[in-house]
């Protein structure tokens, strides 16, 4: 008889156990779920309130404006051969340095991810450092001093986020709304569709503040 009576309440002990992992279990699934929909969320308020401080910034204007003295640069005369090392020089460390995928490159190489942004970016860099070449000569080979003294002043900054790695929410958010930049980038680049690229930045900025304010 004690016997049988040291089996049930063994079984129900174990079976009261079973219950609560069963539980533990749903609920972490539960917060889960709960935590991937509200990061989904403050992705698509970051991007819409990055992009309203973004216009109001005038970002994609004023680096319009640069890329339009790029571009007058580009199409001088050729009878002006004496400008040709600073018009070079000028013009390539605008293009170079100038963009959305040199800061958000350089940010994720600064948090310890694979730098996949920056090194399409040296790939097209270099493309273009070859076209340029035979037209500028010299100058456009200097522009890499400016162009590594920026994107390395970025990267280091970015590596002194330490409360980003630290927390793993914060750190998805960023590459979240790091990777919709990414994709408009590939949309711009394709020439599928016309983007303000430069007007979404804020959202970098915008996605970790929402997440640490609301989750964290």
């Amino acid at each position: 008889m004690r016997t049988t009576q040291t089996n049930d309440k063994s079984f129900t002990h174990q079976q009261s156990r079973k219950d609560e992992s069963e539980h533990r279990r749903i609920r972490t699934g539960f917060k889960i779920r709960t935590k991937l929909l509200l990061l989904v969320l403050i992705t698509v308020l970051a991007i819409s309130f990055g992009n309203l401080f973004g216009t109001w910034l005038k970002l994609q204007e004023r680096l319009d404006k640069l890329g339009q003295e790029a571009k007058r640069r580009l199409t001088k005369s050729d009878e002006e051969d004496g400008s040709r090392f600073s018009d070079g020089f000028v013009t390539c460390t605008v293009l170079f340095t100038v963009g959305p995928m040199s800061i958000l490159g350089c940010v994720e190489d600064g948090l310890g991810n694979v730098p996949t942004i920056l090194i399409v970016k040296s790939i097209m860099d270099g493309i273009a450092t070859m076209c340029f070449a035979p037209r500028f000569g010299v100058g456009v080979m200097l522009s890499a001093v400016p162009l590594l003294a920026y994107q390395g002043t970025v990267t280091l900054l970015a590596s002194h986020l330490e409360f980003m790695k630290n927390e793993p929410m914060l750190l998805a958010s960023f590459n979240l709304v790091g990777g919709l930049l990414v994709l408009t980038i590939m949309l711009v680049i394709l020439e599928i569709q016309k983007v303000p690229l430069a007007n979404y930045l804020p959202a970098l900025v915008v996605g970790p503040f929402l997440t640490w304010w609301w989750i964290i």
